[in-house]
Parts: structure tokens; sequence; C-alpha cells
């Protein structure tokens, strides 16, 4: 009896952790809809996107004038 108690208990807890797990698949979503390069890790993912957003800088750095570059080749 006792054997049989914990195989259920088993089998219901399995069912459990599976529901729980495919809860998170749908949270997260498909990999293969993420716009970077990489679609099979996401944490690499994840590292692509930094990668990229570390090139734009700090946000403390001031943006470029190139207001008189472009009125020095604007033939007006």
């Amino acid at each position: 009896m006792a054997e049989q108690d914990f195989i259920t208990q088993t089998l219901l807890f399995a069912a459990e952790v599976g529901k729980d797990i495919n809860a998170l698949r749908k949270q997260v979503g498909k990999l293969s809809d993420l716009t970077t390069v990489e679609k099979e890790n996401l944490v690499k993912a994840i590292n692509e996107l930094k990668a990229e957003l570390d090139k734009i800088g700090d946000g403390d750095q001031a943006i470029p004038d190139w207001s008189t570059e472009l009125e020095n080749e604007t033939n007006f």
C-alpha cells in the first residue's frame, strides 16, 4: 500500500512539474522569434543585445554636432 501511495504521489508531482515547465515555456516564447542572430540560446541572445547596447555608449557622452560639416558639404 505504501509503495502504491509513493508511486501515485510521484506521478502527481511529475504532472505538476510538467505543468510548470509548460507555463514557463509559454512565458519565454519561441527562441526562433528572437530578432537577434543568436536564436538557440537565450543567454547568448541577451549577451548579443548587451554588446550592441554597449556600442551606443553610457548615455553620458555628448551627441556629436555635425551641423558645421553638413553646412560645408551643402551647396545651396
